[in-house]
């Protein structure tokens, strides 16, 4: 049972699939990148726990680390180590422009 009554990191989790054969950092950054900006997540979501998510994408530990903090540093992610990782809010049009020239 999960430590808060409103706490959707299951069902983040549960929302993902395998990432694709290729680059396992750009098939996480994509699959994050829908989750967030797809609407039906609201800001102060809790993640899943890193190991959980990296399960789900089918991709190792160290690939969502990654996306997790560059997600942090484009301020999407609220990471804190050792706790949990929440949503801080939808992202810009030109966030997501930027992606798409990545």
């Amino acid at each position: 049972m999960p430590a808060f009554a409103d706490d959707a990191s299951d069902t983040f989790a549960e929302a993902l699939s395998a990432v694709p054969a290729g680059s396992p950092v750009s098939g996480v950054t994509g699959r994050m990148l829908e989750l967030f900006t797809g609407g039906d997540l609201e800001p102060g979501t809790r993640l899943a726990p890193e190991r959980q998510l990296a399960s789900a994408l089918g991709v190792g530990r160290s690939a969502v680390r990654g996306e997790l903090a560059v997600f942090e540093i484009l301020g999407i992610l609220d990471v804190r180590r050792g706790s949990d990782t929440s949503l801080r809010g939808g992202a810009s049009e030109l966030l997501l422009q930027s992606f798409s020239w990545g």
